[in-house]
Order: C-alpha cells, then structure tokens, then sequence
C-alpha cells in the first residue's frame, strides 16, 4: 500500500463535545503516530488473526485499550491551554494560525528556555502567518515583541523592533504602548526620550498629552507631569483647555493630591461658571474620593448660579440624586422645594 492510499484508509476522530473533527494525518499526529504506524497496523492484523480465539473478557480490553489511546490521542490535540512541546505548538497553530495569544504563548515557551533567538525567530513567523487583515492580532504580536526587546535584548535591538513597528502599524497606537511597557519596567530615561518624542510629534493631541502626563504619575515623576500640564496649555487650542485642565484634575487626584485636583476644578469654574458639564464631572470626582460634604457644598454653589432654564434642570437632577444616594428624604425635599422657586420665579419674569 502507497503512502496515498494509506493516508485514505486513516481513521477520523469524531469529538462529540466539539463542533469539529480531527482528522488523523501525519502532519496533525506528528513524530508519536508515524513512529507506531507500522506496529499498529501490525497489532490490527493479529487481532483479525486471533478474534476467533480470544475470550470476550480480552475482546473488551482490547476495545477498552483502543478507547483510552484514542482519548490520549485527541488530548494532545486539543490540549489549547497548556501546550508543552514545539510540537504541540506547531499543531495547534495549524488550526488557529492568526491567533496571536497562541504564537505569544509560544513565545513565552522559548523564553522560559531562555532561547532569545527562538523567540524572535516565532515572533518573526507570526507575522508571516497572521493574515494582513487581522491588524489587531498582529499588533499584539508586536507588543509582545517590544515587551521582549526592552527586558531581554539591547537598546539598538529595541530600536530597530520600535522603528518597525512604527512603519508596520498605526504609529500613535504602538508609542502609547510603548509608554506603557517604559512604565512597567520604570526606565524613567528611556520615557524621557520617548515623551519628548511624541508630545512634538503629536503635540495637538489632547489625548497624546494626557497619556504622557499619566505616564510619569504612574512612576512617581509627578513635577514632571507637571511641566508637561503647562507645554500642552501652550500646544493645545484654546477650546480644548477646559478638558484638559478638568482631565488632569482628575489625575491628580487618582495618583493622590486632591487639593490640587480641586484648585484645577476651582479655577476652571471661576472662569467659566455655566459650563455644568464641568461641574458635574468635579462633583463626581469628590463622590468618587468620599468626599461626600465637600461635594454637596459644590453643588449648592453650582445652584447658586444664574444660568439658563436647561442647565439649572440639568443641576438640580443631579442635586435630587446626590441626595438620594448620599442624602436624607429631607435633604431632597429641600431641593425640590428650590427647583419649585426657581420655576415659579423663572415664569414671573415672562408673566
């Protein structure tokens, strides 16, 4: 018999519990099937030979051998969680070529055997394999490759994986990961040079700006976060400063310092008194904190405004539902007797 034909005559895995089957080839059972595909079809032989002479009780456990490496046989297969061997790997990856936790997990395989050169090499051929329309799938490839490059390799290998990247992917996308993996590891110098970088290359991204001042929260760098609050004030236009402003408040406070949050907020309402979306966001802010007195004492102040029918609505909804959650009935029959005043001596102005 052929190879050909041989290959025909394999038998088919059927998996109950799965919406697909395995078919037996070479190429899917590896080394462990072509290494005992001669004494299998050997052991079928004699068992046709001798099934008139064997008892019943041998006749179940030879189907109950059969059974148990079939089973062993298709564990291996679909073992997806905790492939152990280069081989595992390379079948699993038949099946899912353009999944990219699989092609990191491998990764990860060659690094825990400390082959650097493997890693890069599997990294490499992910990105061959990975359909070009699977952006998503490839990035993570990438970023697993930076995250490897700034650990394991050299600032010039790191350089030349973050130039490539750059060209192969949205470049905004991968310098904001590439902050993040500075971050992780706390090389302050190397985010130095990279916000440097980015906050001119992208120096009318509010977003850009505020990823970066985050940046040196997370490593404890906060007067420089600082300095860069007042470069992006001097690169933004004017009509974005009211959201950073409240933005970076809200960092501040995050990473801690809540007065200066609340100066930011004060300074910002001082200025532009009608603009409630500030005021909501400063009093979720204090709620957030627990700061539960101080956030009632803004919105009295927020009421206390001479604003438009619509936002004073809007103020004292978020008032009523303050109270309710934080409040007291009383607390909220006291504002809706305000909001009831303010109706009836908004419409005496036009009586």
């Amino acid at each position: 018999m052929n190879s050909k034909s041989k290959r025909k005559s394999l038998p088919r895995l059927e998996l109950e519990d799965y919406s697909f089957s395995w078919d037996t080839k070479p190429s899917i059972l590896g080394k462990r099937y072509n290494e005992n595909a001669d004494d299998s079809s050997s052991d079928d032989e004699k068992i046709v030979v001798e099934k008139k002479r064997i008892s019943k009780k041998e006749k179940k456990e030879l189907e109950r051998r059969k059974e148990q490496k079939l089973r062993e046989i298709e564990e291996e297969l679909l073992n997806l969680d905790n492939p152990r061997s280069v081989d595992q790997f390379d079948r699993l990856l038949l099946g899912s070529p353009n999944n990219s936790e699989l092609w990191i997990k491998y990764m990860s395989f060659h690094l825990q055997a400390t082959e650097f050169e493997k890693v890069r090499a599997t990294a490499e051929r992910a990105l061959k394999t990975i359909d070009i329309k699977e952006q998503q799938e490839r990035l993570n490839i990438w970023i697993a490759l930076l995250n490897f490059e700034n650990l394991y390799g050299t600032k010039e290998t790191l350089e030349k994986c973050l130039e490539e990247a750059v060209r192969m992917n949205d470049d905004y996308t991968v310098y904001m990961k590439m902050l993040d993996i500075f971050v992780s590891s706390n090389k302050s110098q190397e985010l130095d040079k990279l916000i440097n970088k980015v906050s001119k290359k992208f120096k009318e991204s509010l977003e850009c700006w505020l990823n970066c001042s985050e940046a040196y929260f997370k490593i404890k760098e906060f007067s420089k976060a600082r300095l860069l609050f007042q470069k992006a004030l001097q690169s933004l236009v004017k009509k974005e400063h009211i959201s950073f402003i409240s933005r970076f408040a809200l960092l501040e406070n995050k990473y801690g310092f809540s007065e200066k949050a609340q100066t930011l907020f004060e300074h910002v309402l001082t200025t532009y008194p009608a603009r409630t979306d500030v005021w909501s966001c400063y009093v979720d802010m204090l709620v957030k904190s627990n700061s539960i007195q101080i956030a009632r004492q803004v919105l009295e102040r927020a009421r206390a405004q001479k604003l438009p029918p619509k936002k004073m609505k809007f103020l004292f909804t978020k008032s009523i539902a303050f109270e309710e959650n934080h409040g007291n009935p009383e607390a909220v029959a006291v504002i809706k007797q305000e909001a009831e005043r303010y109706i009836s001596n908004y419409s005496k102005i036009f009586d």
